[in-house]
């Protein structure tokens, strides 16, 4: 999962009208099959570091959308290739 797709990820999980547990989406973050099982890392440390920077991710997408989520800007990505003045 690219930035882009983790921050929109991370945003609805964030906004939605359950609360999900990091360990029922976490899974999917990293693309696992359909038993949601981790990947293995190549060292613990490797892997809390990971966790950790999504779990801030996470939180600041909180933290805006209960401080000020007319604050709330998304990342864009951003393709050269496409031009959108030519009809389809």
């Amino acid at each position: 999962m690219d930035a882009v797709t983790l921050e929109g990820f991370l945003t609805a999980i964030a906004i939605g009208p359950v609360t999900v547990n990091p360990e029922q989406w976490l899974p999917h973050v990293f693309g696992s099959g359909p038993n949601n099982t981790m990947p293995e890392f190549p060292a613990i440390k490797r892997f809390e570091l990971v966790v950790k920077f999504i779990m801030r991710f996470y939180s600041s997408a909180i933290m805006i959308f209960e401080i000020a989520p007319e604050k709330f800007s998304p990342s864009l990505s951003f393709c050269e290739h496409l031009v959108f003045d030519r009809p389809i």
